[in-house]
């Protein structure tokens, strides 16, 4: 067993513990994106490292993420784009989601993101942006990517890289909302940014340093 499918699995196991008891886990306390987050530190390594790291969070995205609807089957989570994943997606196929068996595809056409239930929108693909988050629009389906301004794009969850070279994520809570998905109060609580457009067209914004740093 490689030190990342241990590292997995030692995840996946904290996860179902914390969901089990039900103990509600300060912003401080939220076991798993803490641990990310204590080693997180891509200025000081390599893409390999940087890479093994974001492929956790997007676990764990989907693990602290409420859909409106039961997903029967399998979850199915997609990846749009040229990306440097490759080397880590055979393990995630081996996590459940919420007892879900996960389903990672590589899609090439856009009409078949709306199968996914979670997709990771490279950089590559964002010259497109405006198109898929037209397609995408009021679906529940979670969009993520880690390109500068994503938020403001329409992404819903964004990874960046702090003042402080750690990856921490942005929230764009509007869009969610808009498509039925629901975020985790324990997953908000520590995000860097999280913006929501709410009913009066109020923009509200908190911004503050990531308290994962």
């Amino acid at each position: 067993m490689s030190i990342f499918r241990k590292f997995l699995t030692q995840l996946s196991r904290r996860v179902v513990a914390v969901q089990r008891s039900r103990i509600m886990i300060d912003g401080a306390g939220i076991v798993l994106l803490l641990i990310l987050t204590s080693f997180a530190n891509p200025a000081s390594a390599n893409e390999t490292t940087e890479y093994r790291l974001k492929t956790a969070f997007l676990y764990n995205f989907a693990v602290y993420t409420e859909w409106p609807e039961n997903i029967n089957g399998v979850f199915n989570l997609c990846f749009y784009g040229k990306h440097s994943f490759e080397a880590y997606l055979e393990h995630l196929e081996q996590k459940e989601i919420n007892t879900l068996p996960i389903a990672v595809k590589n899609i090439s056409n856009l009409n078949a993101l709306k199968d996914c239930h979670m997709i990771y929108l490279s950089r590559s693909v964002f010259v497109d942006l405006t198109r898929i988050i037209a397609l995408l629009d009021n679906k529940p389906i979670l969009t993520v990517s880690d390109y500068p301004n994503g938020i403001e794009n329409g992404i819903m969850l964004n990874m960046v890289v702090s003042e402080e070279g750690k990856i921490a994520f942005e929230v764009n809570l509007t869009e969610a909302k808009k498509s039925g998905l629901n975020f985790s109060s324990q997953l908000l609580r520590i995000a860097r940014k999280v913006v929501l457009i709410n009913y009066k067209n109020r923009l509200t914004i908190k911004t503050e340093k990531s308290r994962l740093s």
